[in-house]
């Protein structure tokens, strides 16, 4: 592998390039200044008159129109562009379609929770299913990071111990559909344990050393 190989694969064309998965970083600041930087710090939060965001629900709807449209014209159109532009509907390598979409509904079921939950003052802000919600949220970042570990690393392990080089050789392949869910349902629920026990103050996980790079 030489050195343009590893700029392409960092940057475009691996696993978990900068382009386009950056966009999802920027759609998500660019989405909480919108959706949570209006609010005025002197008014007291009860009195608060909770406004729709159009502006991201839009957004998000527009992506995933955007998305949608692409696929179903993709081929009718020219070669050059279905070969460049558009891949179809795959994530290794991420394509347009999938990343409008992706990002199109993160932004639209953000926006409608953030309106019809987070300041809905006649919702139950104590419910079980919130509770659950919240944890989850809490160590959303850590829980990204921890399920390639546990999904991808004994895929990638085991590939290499039978002495095959190509690291998606097992992808979808390694077990039944059931069992797969089985697994996901028992690494979800021992997050959910394991996130309650460290606690809400996210004194641990990748929040917390975020929050460390950034002070």
């Amino acid at each position: 592998m030489n050195l343009e190989e590893v700029v392409y694969g960092y940057f475009v064309n691996g696993y978990f390039p900068i382009f386009p998965w950056l966009a999802f970083s920027l759609a998500g600041f660019s989405a909480a200044t919108y959706l949570f930087g209006q609010q005025d710090d002197e008014e007291d939060a009860s009195e608060r008159t909770p406004r729709f965001p159009w502006l991201t629900v839009y957004v998000g709807m527009g992506l995933v129109a955007t998305s949608l449209t692409a696929l179903l014209l993709r081929p009718y159109l020219p070669t050059a562009i279905t070969a460049n532009f558009l891949g179809g509907w795959t994530m290794f390598p991420t394509t347009i379609e999938y990343a409008l979409a992706m990002i199109g509904s993160d932004l639209l079921l953000l926006s409608l929770l953030h309106y019809y939950v987070d300041q809905n003052s006649r919702m139950n802000q104590r419910g079980p299913l919130l509770n659950i919600a919240k944890t989850f949220s809490q160590y959303s970042l850590t829980i990204y990071i921890l399920h390639h570990v546990v999904h991808l690393w004994p895929l990638w392990i085991y590939t290499r111990a039978i002495g095959n080089d190509d690291p998606t050789v097992l992808w979808m392949k390694a077990t039944t559909v059931p069992v797969a869910l089985s697994l996901a349902v028992v690494f979800l629920v021992g997050c959910f344990f394991l996130m309650r026990w460290i606690g809400p103050d996210r004194r641990f996980g990748m929040e917390a050393w975020m929050r460390w790079l950034c002070d």
